[in-house]
């Protein structure tokens, strides 16, 4: 999770706007709030915390504990489907992309050469050309946000240019945001280590660490018993087979 530490347009502080329009609910809860329909999660963690964050609604709801633990909830803060969302619409949209492109394969049809907005290229184009260019991106955490753990998999604004990847330093993030990424940090460093040292109960303890997994089960549920219940808290469903002997 990332987030704005300043919002600003044509230098003016957007931020004391932003408070004033996320007292009318209609601002972030109708269907067009953001692509991907509601947007309440982000100006609920955005009131609680006094920071926007970048994530969507859906994933923000994914990665804190008071969102999706308990069905009610689901609808609540409106996370179910919409007209812009549905599971079942993104399964067919994902396979009639694939139709799409196979065809395109069979065919030899000329790719269409449009830039999705994604880093990749612009990352290669800078390094080969030396054009400058700013992105945010995930780098090892080297003193860059220095109230997170160093070590762990970091977002922040850098430079591109021929010579490499150059990460700004942020400093300290306001406390109340370190506490929420270290949540996280936390799954993650477990995870690793688990992978790495393939050790099951560390992957375990990771699961039990999350915090909606945590909301949702209890210590002695085996996550892959909960998966049914699971899927209904979150996009992500559980398919570790956990050997907790």
């Amino acid at each position: 999770m990332a987030w704005f530490l300043e919002l600003k347009h044509h230098g003016k502080d957007m931020y004391p706007i932003l408070k004033e329009k996320f007292k009318d609910p209609a601002i972030y809860s109708s269907e067009d709030a953001h692509w991907a329909g509601p947007d309440v999660v982000r100006a609920e963690i955005y009131k609680a915390f006094g920071y926007f964050n970048t994530e969507s609604s859906r994933h923000m709801s994914e990665y804190t504990p008071y969102f999706r633990k308990r069905s009610e909830l689901i609808d609540k803060f409106l996370l179910g489907e919409s007209k812009h969302f549905s599971f079942a619409g993104r399964v067919k949209e994902k396979q009639e992309q694939d139709a799409e492109l196979q065809k395109m394969l069979a065919s030899n049809e000329k790719f269409p050469l449009k830039h999705s907005g994604e880093y990749g290229s612009g990352i290669i184009r800078a390094l080969e050309t030396g054009i400058p260019l700013r992105i945010n991106c995930n780098v090892k955490n080297n003193g860059l946000i220095t109230n997170l753990p160093d070590g762990c998999c970091v977002e922040v604004p850098s430079l591109v240019d021929k010579e490499g990847i150059h990460p700004c330093c942020v400093g300290d993030l306001p406390a109340q945001l370190a506490a929420l990424n270290r949540t996280e940090v936390n799954v993650h460093e477990l995870a690793v280590r688990g992978i790495v040292e393939k050790d099951k109960n560390k992957i375990f303890q990771a699961i039990l660490l999350d915090p909606l997994t945590s909301a949702a089960l209890t210590i002695d549920e085996n996550p892959q018993d909960g998966r049914r219940n699971l899927r209904r808290f979150s996009a992500i469903s559980i398919r570790l087979q956990i050997d907790r002997s």
